[in-house]
C-alpha cells in the first residue's frame, strides 16, 4: 500500500475526525480520502495512441532502461515469455540486490495538460519478495522532453500478487491537471519498474496508452493499486489491496480496522480530481463490510483544494455516509455523491476535489470498496 507522501503532502493539515481538528480546515465527519485525477479532455470518445505487444525487441529504440547506481540486475528483451504471444520486456533482479534499489523500462509519449489518459500493461513475475513493488508510473515532461518536477502518479502490485504463471493487468487512469505545475506538460514519461526485492524476474507485455474523451468517466475496478492512504499514528488498522474480494470481479480496496482501534479514529484511502467551479460532479463506489458494528461509519466525501493543491478555508466538506447497520455482511451497496461546485465565494477558488473513502466509529471490522467512478455531470 502506498504511503502518504508526495502526492498528498500536507493532507494532515486538514483532516478531522468527528470534529477533532488536526490543523486547518475542519471536517464534519470522519472521512476517507480517496481520489482519482480527472479533468475535461477536449475530444469525445477514446483513442488508442500507443499499443505495443513486444513481439520484437524495442529496447534502445522506443524504450530505454534505467537502474539506480547500486542496483544489481538488468533490463532485457525476452523472446519466450509473453501474455498472448511470445515477446516481453523482462527485468532480472539480483542476486543480492539492495532492497531500496530499483530498475525500470522508460518510454515517452505525447500528452498535454488537460488530457485524460489510461495506461495499462500486463505483468507477471517469479521469485520476487512478497513485498516487492511492481510499478507503473507517470511523470510530466516539458516541450524539450525534460522532467520539471511534477509528482509521480503510479499504480502498483506487490510481488506476492504477481508471482506465478498468471498475467495481471496493471493500469492507471489519469487526467493531467491544466493548472499548477502540470500545466507545462507536453509529454509524459512512463516507467515500468520493480523495487524492494533482492532477486527475481518480472516481465511486462501488451502495453497500451488510450486518450479518453469527455463523455467517459474515470473508472477504477481496483484490479491494481493506485490509491494513497492515511491514518493517525495511534489508529489501529491497515490498508490492503484485496484480490480475493470484489463486486463484479476480484480486486477491491480494504480497510481492516483494529483490533482495539480508538472508536473516534478513522482510516482513509484517497486521491484527487482537477475540477472547475460552476460544474457538477458525481462519485460512485460500491461498499461491503464484514464484522463492522452497527454504529460504524463508512463515508464518501469531497473537499475543495485550490490550483496549488492547498486546502481552501471556510468551505464545508460534502459527504455521504452509511452506518454498519445499513451495510449487511456480504452484500454490496452503492454510495453516490453529487455536488455542483459554487462559482462564488471561496468555492470559486477550487481547482481540485479531494475525494475520500473511509471508515471510522469502530474498534474492529473490515470495509471493502470496489468499482469506483468519477464523472462530470452533463446538464
Amino acid at each position: 500500500m502506498k504511503k502518504l507522501k508526495g502526492k498528498f503532502d500536507g493532507l494532515k493539515k486538514a483532516i478531522v475526525f468527528q470534529g477533532r481538528q488536526l490543523c486547518g480546515t475542519k471536517l464534519l465527519k470522519p472521512i476517507a480520502l480517496l481520489a482519482v485525477c480527472c479533468v475535461f479532455p477536449h475530444a469525445y470518445g477514446a483513442e488508442t495512441i500507443l499499443s505495443e505487444d513486444f513481439s520484437t525487441a524495442v529496447l534502445g529504440t522506443t524504450w530505454a532502461s534505467w537502474k539506480s547506481a547500486d542496483a544489481v540486475g538488468s533490463c532485457e528483451y525476452s523472446k519466450v515469455a509473453g501474455n498472448k504471444a511470445a515477446g516481453s520486456q523482462e527485468i532480472e533482479i539480483g542476486p543480492a540486490n539492495p532492497l531500496k534499489a530499483s530498475l525500470c523500462f522508460i518510454r515517452h509519449f505525447p500528452a498535454k495538460s488537460g488530457e485524460s489518459i489510461r495506461v495499462s500493461v500486463y505483468t507477471r513475475s517469479t521469485q520476487l519478495a512478497p513485498d516487492a513493488k511492481v510499478v507503473l508510473a507517470l511523470q510530466g515532461l516539458d516541450a524539450g522532453g525534460q522532467l520539471y518536477g511534477t509528482p509521480a502518479e503510479s499504480s502498483e502490485f506487490k510481488g506476492a500478487v504477481v508471482n506465478g504463471e498468471k498475467w495481471r493487468k496493471l493500469s492507471l487512469q489519469f487526467t493531467i491537471p491544466p493548472t499548477g505545475i502540470w500545466e507545462k506538460t507536453e509529454k509524459m514519461m512512463c516507467t515500468l519498474g520493480v523495487s524492494n526485492t533482492a532477486a527475481g524476474t518480472v516481465c511486462f507485455d501488451d502495453f497500451e496508452v488510450v486518450k479518453l474523451g469527455q463523455s467517459e468517466p474515470v473508472t477504477d475496478d481496483f484490479s491494481s493499486m493506485n490509491w494513497a492512504s492515511w491514518k493517525l499514528p495511534e489508529t489501529k488498522g491497515e490498508f490492503l489491496h484485496n484480490l480475493e474480494v470484489g463486486n463484479k470481479d476480484p480486486g477491491a480496496l480494504e480497510i481492516k480496522i483494529g483490533p482495539g482501534n480508538p472508536v473516534k479514529n478513522g482510516l482513509v484511502f484517497m486521491n484527487r480530481f482537477p475540477v472547475k467551479p460552476g460544474e457538477s460532479y458525481t462519485a460512485l463506489v460500491f461498499v461491503k463490510t464484514k464484522g463492522l458494528p452497527e454504529s460504524g461509519n463508512v463515508s464518501l466525501s469531497f473537499q475543495g483544494q485550490d490550483a496549488k493543491l492547498q486546502f481552501i478555508p471556510d468551505i464545508p466538506v460534502k459527504t455521504v455516509s452509511l452506518t454498519g447497520a445499513a451495510l449487511p455482511t456480504d452484500e454490496w451497496k452503492r454510495m453516490v455523491l453529487t455536488f455542483k461546485i459554487p462559482n462564488e465565494g471561496n468555492w470559486a477558488k477550487t481547482g481540485y476535489l479531494l475525494c475520500t473513502l473511509g471508515a471510522s466509529d469502530a474498534e474492529s471490522g473490515q470495509v471493502f470498496f470496489d468499482d469506483f467512478e468519477f464523472s462530470r455531470d452533463i446538464e
